[in-house]
């Protein structure tokens, strides 16, 4: 695992991002947008809710 600084180190001369460069789920969610966002974190809690184990990274 990477401290805070080496990763701003790793992350000084990187490239900025481009148009697509947005997260992706595990289950392939593109969010891409705030309401993208929005679905997606009513969906875990719904899921957390429900008693799931619910790990996403």
């Amino acid at each position: 695992m990477l401290t805070a600084e080496q990763w701003f180190e790793a992350m000084r001369d990187a490239a900025p991002p481009s148009h697509d460069d947005v997260p992706i789920t595990r289950d392939g969610r593109r969010l891409d947008s705030p309401e993208a966002v929005r679905e997606w974190l009513a969906d875990l809690a719904e899921r957390r809710r429900a008693g799931e184990v619910v790990v996403e990274a």
